[in-house]
């Protein structure tokens, strides 16, 4: 093929780095930021560019999962024009219904605590976990 979709390559999971071949640097940018995420029940990894070294995980366990309740959260996202880098989508882990969410947060025009307040003010919320996840920052 003259033009390729995408770029593949075979790793080596162990405790040694895995680095991007060329080709993927090129493609994203050398020196530029990504975040990486390990989505457990699928065993999937994905790494995805992002603007800044900072996202914001926002998690959310809800009482039950209602159409009414998908409603509230996508007209707040979008009256508060939240751009979603990645999404879990809602789903059960165990008897409980989660949705995890990570933001660019320098895109997000409010403080992390009138965040949780948007959030918690959804009727079905349960309870709210944010967490910012930088390039310097552990696990």
């Amino acid at each position: 093929m003259s033009q390729d979709v995408t770029f593949a390559k075979m790793v080596r999971i162990s405790e040694e780095p895995i680095v991007l071949p060329s080709e993927f640097q090129t493609v994203l940018g050398k020196n530029s930021n990504a975040l990486m995420i390990l989505a457990s029940s699928t065993k999937t990894i994905r790494i995805i560019p992002t603007i800044g070294p900072e996202v914001l995980k926002v998690g959310i366990e809800i009482q039950q999962l209602t159409p009414d309740y998908l409603k509230q959260m996508s007209e707040a996202i979008a009256k508060h024009n939240l751009k979603v880098i990645y999404s879990t989508g809602f789903c059960y882990k165990g008897d409980r219904c989660v949705y995890e969410a990570y933001f660019d947060p320098a895109q997000i025009k409010m403080g992390d605590i009138e965040l949780k307040g948007v959030i918690s003010a959804l009727k079905g919320t349960k309870k709210i976990d944010i967490k910012r996840i930088s390039i310097n920052s552990p696990k």
